[in-house]
């Protein structure tokens, strides 16, 4: 049984002519907020879905649900947002257990990425990769760092392969492993 609150059925039917762009949007919302002169605060949705289920038989919930396949590029979700920063951010991922935890996604200037997680009465914020394969990070800057929040504390070179280990007091106090040419190794302090 297929039951459905508001469907739509948009199907395209006119040929694009050659060198011709056909934009077609099957809900188009076109919100704004910008012209009277607010006093108070308003906190607006573009869209906004509440959906609730019980645990009788089987039941499954999906507030969104995308299917986006067969054209020559295919994108799930666009998100097009000011850049991230402390005030703007592309994804929010909110705990159900407390609602001050949260995990952010958003993308800066120059496609500078930044995934960040809190929790707001301690500091078990985790995060987890859960991989079934292998994690293959290709920087093109060439170093993975690892920052104690205050100094660069870790740092390998995958230019010249040294892997770089600083106090974290005093970063030019180091250990270092370099592997150069026919394995040739050199541990530097």
């Amino acid at each position: 049984k297929l039951a459905d609150g508001l469907k739509i059925d948009y199907d395209v039917t006119g040929i694009v002519a050659s060198g011709q762009v056909l934009y077609s949007k099957a809900i188009n919302i076109d919100y704004d907020q910008g012209s009277p002169t607010m006093v108070g605060t308003a906190i607006d949705y573009g869209l906004y879905a509440t959906m609730d289920g019980g645990t009788s038989g089987t039941q499954l919930l999906y507030g969104a649900f995308l299917d986006v396949e067969g054209a020559d590029t295919n994108t799930g979700l666009w998100i097009d947002a000011p850049a991230y920063d402390a005030t703007n951010r592309h994804i929010k991922l909110i705990s159900a257990a407390d609602s001050g935890d949260y995990c952010e996604i958003g993308v800066g200037a120059a496609g500078a990425t930044t995934i960040k997680t809190l929790d707001d009465d301690g500091t078990a914020a985790n995060l987890t990769f859960d991989v079934d394969g292998d994690i293959t990070l290709k920087p093109a800057g060439l170093n993975i760092l690892f920052n104690d929040g205050s100094n660069n504390v870790f740092d390998f070179d995958i230019a010249d392969p040294t892997l770089k280990i600083m106090d974290d007091a005093d970063t030019g106090d180091y250990f270092s492993i370099n592997v150069g040419a026919a394995g040739a190794t050199t541990i530097t302090t």
